[in-house]
């Protein structure tokens, strides 16, 4: 094949030459014998350019098939992030989805701690100021007494008063000395009559006085009757006289001689006042004993009573 390839690369590269005998010293140097070989050599080019071009025709088309596909290279480094796009229009509303299914009921929550007494069974007034219509004045000028003609109240009805307690607490002003004032002032107390027949006492300053000396006061009781069916009695003693520690003995005051019945209601038309607290269905043992009825801040917090 070598000799082949060289021998046709010497015929094209001197095709236009004439070739002799001394051309090539394999074959004999005769004159019959170059006529011969010339003829044959130009013969022999012919089909060896032919058989070239074919050979190279050949080794051309044959090509192979396709191979398969090779592996996937591996994946390159993520590249950077790109810049935000401008932020698009809301869209419209949606519509809305149906109801959902109701879910299962929940547990139950601890019991929460035992609250205050309810006021179910309890019955109150208000406040009120008594209603003096009736007036006398002491013969020694030592006091005067105011009390209420009209003694019905509704409230105490014969099933309360078999069945309930019940309670009358006063409202009144106290005579103290106060510190801060450097002399007496009467502080507002509520207390309920208790064992005390002959009441409370309260105390009133004297019209016209400007000073807070104990003088400048005069003392009041006020109490209430035994109740009953249909009956409740204010009872107030409103003195006009002041206690002479020396004397031993209630002297006259002169701001509080010779006045209206009117001028002694007004001085106590704002205190005392009482209020009628009836505990209806009350038992011994019961919830109500764990009451102090004496004490009319811890009833009112049992009870949840107001101002």
């Amino acid at each position: 094949m070598v000799f082949i390839l060289n021998f046709v690369s010497i015929l094209v590269h001197n095709r236009n030459k004439t070739f002799y005998p001394h051309h090539f010293p394999f074959f004999l140097s005769t004159p019959q014998t170059s006529k011969f070989m010339k003829t044959r050599f130009v013969s022999f080019i012919q089909v060896s350019t032919g058989l070239l071009g074919l050979l190279l025709m050949l080794v051309i088309s044959c090509k192979g098939p396709d191979g398969p596909q090779g592996p996937a290279g591996p994946t390159g480094a993520t590249g950077p992030q790109g810049v935000s796009g401008v932020a698009g229009a809301t869209g419209p509303q949606g519509v809305s989805g149906a109801t959902g299914a109701t879910g299962p009921q929940g547990i139950s929550g601890v019991a929460g701690p035992q609250g205050p007494m309810g006021n179910a069974n309890v019955v109150y007034t208000a406040w009120k100021t008594p209603t003096y219509d009736i007036f006398s004045a002491f013969t020694d000028n030592s006091a005067v007494y105011l009390s209420n003609q009209n003694t019905t109240n509704a409230l105490l009805t014969k099933d309360v008063i078999d069945k309930s307690i019940v309670y009358v607490y006063f409202k009144f002003g106290q005579l103290l000395y106060d510190q801060s004032i450097g002399g007496f002032a009467t502080p507002v107390r509520i207390q309920s009559q208790g064992a005390l027949n002959n009441g409370l006492a309260g105390a009133v300053k004297i019209p016209g006085r400007t000073t807070n000396t104990g003088t400048d006061y005069v003392y009041y009781y006020i109490n209430h009757d035994v109740i009953g069916e249909n009956y409740f009695k204010i009872n107030m003693t409103l003195y006009t006289s002041q206690y002479d520690q020396v004397k031993n003995v209630n002297v006259p005051v002169a701001d509080m001689l010779g006045k209206s019945a009117q001028f002694y209601k007004d001085l106590v038309k704002d205190l005392p006042q009482y209020r009628i607290v009836i505990v209806n269905g009350s038992t011994p043992g019961g919830r109500q004993a764990a009451v102090d009825f004496k004490d009319y801040a811890a009833v009112k917090r049992a009870y949840n009573l107001p101002d």
